[in-house]
């Protein structure tokens, strides 16, 4: 290929631009990436967003007495919990609180009856339990 010096110029002139602004994005991304690490007050203030949001879930159930062999798996819309044989799912739009009082209620109800759902969904406005 042929290119006149103009053209190879221009050339040079638009990988370097590409190469200087890859280079402050990764410095920026960086950059912040060093102050969230060292500058923070608490230790656990530098957890993974995911990582705070299980340990809040955790801590409700711990206050509702459903801890115990519970597992939590965070996805991008909401929250399964798996409690036994019952997989409970959450929306993360919504108050965490809420749905725990709610999840509490539907499984007292079933303790009484003398029966245990398999899935409970508490992301609509009704929950849905299917036995």
């Amino acid at each position: 290929m042929n290119y006149s010096i103009r053209k190879r110029q221009k050339i040079k002139k638009i990988i370097k631009a590409v190469l200087v602004v890859n280079f402050l994005a990764l410095f920026f991304l960086v950059g912040r990436q060093a102050v969230s690490v060292y500058f923070l007050k608490k230790p656990g203030d530098i957890l993974h967003p995911t990582i705070n949001l299980e340990k809040k879930v955790r801590e409700k159930l711990e206050d509702y007495q459903l801890s115990q062999g519970t597992d939590i798996l965070i996805k991008p819309s909401m929250i399964i919990l798996k409690i036994g044989q019952s997989q409970i799912f959450l929306a993360k739009s919504k108050d965490i609180d809420q749905q725990l009082k709610t999840l509490q209620a539907i499984i007292n109800q079933d303790r009484m009856e003398g029966r245990k759902a398999k899935i409970i969904d508490l992301r609509y406005k009704n929950p849905i339990a299917r036995y």
